[in-house]
């Protein structure tokens, strides 16, 4: 914050203005004749122009209107910021997930640019400022877990769990039959193989699930959020719920992309 800060008032427009134009009057001033000659006069004039930069410098760091102005800069370029990634998962996401979940990303999609607008198009207001800012960072994190989700649920689709239980079946009538102890402990081993391989599917079926209803919660808030905009209602306890709702969301999207990068790194 503080780096923030003292970069926008050195690049402040007032400042940086005042320094050239006090720059382009010391230039004209050492252009008359009877002032050219004196170094030490060149050195006190260019001297006083930067030290009343760095005065002007130091005011813009000291008022607070400053700082309230650098601050919501901050906040709104962060809001453009995550917008712009919203945007960017979105068009990566669109053309890999089945139709229902395309509706109804691109339903989250529309609340989202709804709440972006109205912020953007009325008066600035801090608690509208802070539904946008979460109603960003729910759909970021909405579309990262729904990315990953898609790709595991067409995996879990693909695979063929009716022929693996068939192979399971044929497996145990052939080791009732088989008198030789190695190729017994070789057919038990492949019989457990493939049952791990079923209950791996299973857990993460079960689990998908859990993340669909997830994904539910995070569109019905994100909704919450435009009909209150849009209707001027007071969401100050509904941001104040929704804090561990974003921690939360956060905490899975990041929690399902490892989980991805690890399977990845197995089948390597």
């Amino acid at each position: 914050m503080k780096k923030n800060l003292l970069i926008s008032s050195l690049l402040s427009v007032r400042n940086v203005s005042i320094l050239v134009l006090c720059l382009i009057a010391s230039g004209l001033i050492l252009r008359i004749p009877a002032l050219a000659g004196s170094s030490l006069l060149k050195a006190i004039i260019y001297s006083s122009c930067f030290a009343a930069y760095i005065a002007l410098v130091i005011q813009s760091l000291s008022s607070k209107s400053f700082h309230e102005k650098t601050e919501r800069k901050m906040k709104i370029d962060n809001i453009k910021e995550l917008n712009y990634r919203a945007k960017r998962l979105f068009y990566d996401v669109r053309n890999t997930a089945d139709n229902r979940h395309y509706l109804k990303m691109r339903k989250v999609m529309e609340d989202k640019n709804s709440i972006y607008e109205s912020f953007f198009n009325g008066e600035y207001d801090p608690i509208k400022e802070r539904i946008l800012t979460q109603a960003l960072n729910l759909t970021v994190s909405y579309i990262s877990i729904l990315k990953n989700y898609t790709i595991r649920l067409k995996e879990l689709t693909e695979e063929n769990t009716g022929e693996i239980t068939e192979r399971i079946r044929q497996n145990r009538l052939k080791s009732a039959y088989i008198k030789d102890p190695v190729a017994l402990g070789d057919l038990n081993e492949a019989i457990t193989m493939d049952e791990g391989t079923i209950e791996r599917i299973s857990a993460e079926k079960k689990e998908l699930v859990g993340i669909d209803s997830k994904l539910d919660h995070i569109e019905g808030v994100v909704a919450t959020f435009r009909h209150r905009m849009l209707s001027n209602i007071d969401s100050e306890d509904l941001l104040e719920k929704t804090e561990n709702i974003i921690n939360e969301a956060s905490a899975l999207s990041n929690a399902i992309t490892e989980h991805r990068k690890h399977k990845l790194g197995a089948r390597l």
